[in-house]
């Protein structure tokens, strides 16, 4: 990503950069009447770009390129190809290969609303509200949208925030699933699948999850990147090693301490490298339809983990911290929503 050097990186009008996924983009750089101009054409051809340069010579002050005479802007195969690309990617979004697939799904919907629309004109009042009236989903609906125009802006450099119709565009809060039911998982119950599942990074990986309440996206993360650290003394916890995702679900990277058990279970995963996501909520759900219990995702064990430690007396900050929550008021209200706070001494 930078300018593109030698003979291809200089045109008539200045100079051209190239992004991470070798699009290039032609930039006028120019000095009149004693002011440096640098804008971009948001051009990727050289002929548009002379023609935008004819624009721009003809009214520097006013030049605006994402009025007409500019390359369209659309959501085709090959932008939604690269943001999903860049959503996947460990140096991008590094998103799990599951939501990918999702996106996917909601590019190609919204692609199909958007046929023909130039993507600088699309605007909430005759695009989006229209396409979103009735369907169901609205929630994901929107928040792929928000993300590929946050990426367009952010990444790409081809939009700006006043072209961007989604800024105001609020993403629907819901429920929290456990307001209707508790999602903490029965100890019989996972000690029952974790003996019945012959797999052995399946093991590792339910032992990993109930110990430190990840996410399986971070669990994947770790297997791919991460590492297992020696722990810092002083500590009296019980923990013996440190495992470190390289990106957690909400960017930053993550460090969790954890026992023995634990830390040997994410030794084998990690020397494996790799998780496959799929394979192992098919092989609980099988697990617990044979054993005629409950059906339980990987997901719930942040649930349990919560839960558990606040009956236990641990203070909310403290377990907010653990599971890498930006407050306590994340942990009681998505995870320990039917936590039985410790009774009061009398």
């Amino acid at each position: 990503m930078g300018w593109v050097k030698g003979p291809a990186g200089s045109w008539d009008g200045g100079r051209v950069w190239e992004d991470r996924e070798g699009r290039r983009t032609y930039i006028i750089r120019r000095q009149v009447g004693g002011r440096r101009f640098e804008v971009s054409t948001r051009c990727s051809r050289l002929r548009p770009a002379l023609a935008q340069l004819e624009r721009f010579e003809a009214d520097p002050d006013g030049y605006n390129p994402a009025s007409p005479g500019g390359e369209p802007l659309r959501l085709n195969l090959e932008t939604a190809k690269a943001f999903l690309a860049w959503s996947a990617a460990p140096d991008g979004k590094g998103n799990s290969r599951p939501w990918v697939l999702q996106q996917r799904a909601y590019l190609a919907w919204w692609a199909e609303q958007l046929r023909g629309v130039d993507l600088r004109r699309v605007t909430l009042r005759d695009h989006v509200i229209p396409a979103l009236d009735g369907q169901k989903g609205r929630k994901h609906r929107i928040e792929v949208l928000k993300a590929f125009f946050s990426w367009l802006r952010k990444e790409r450099h081809v939009l700006t925030r006043q072209e961007d119709p989604t800024l105001d565009l609020a993403v629907p809060v819901r429920r929290p699933g456990q307001w209707r039911r508790q999602k903490d998982i029965p100890r019989a119950h996972f000690l029952r699948v974790l003996a019945k599942r012959e797999a052995p990074d399946h093991r590792d990986a339910l032992v990993v999850l109930e110990e430190t309440g990840w996410h399986v996206s971070e669990l994947v993360r770790f297997a791919r990147a991460g590492a297992v650290e020696a722990l810092p003394r002083g500590r009296e916890d019980g923990a013996v090693a440190v495992i470190a995702c390289p990106q957690r679900k909400s960017g930053e990277p993550q460090r969790t301490a954890v026992g023995q058990k634990a830390r040997a279970a994410a030794e084998r995963l990690r020397a494996k490298g790799s998780f496959s996501v799929g394979r192992f909520y098919e092989a609980i759900r099988a697990a617990c339809l044979k054993l005629k219990i409950d059906p339980f995702t990987a997901g719930r064990f942040r649930h349990t983990l919560a839960t558990r430690a606040l009956e236990a007396g641990v203070d909310p900050a403290t377990i907010a911290t653990y599971l890498g929550h930006r407050s306590a008021s994340t942990t009681r209200r998505w995870y320990a929503t039917h936590a039985l706070a410790p009774r009061p001494k009398r």
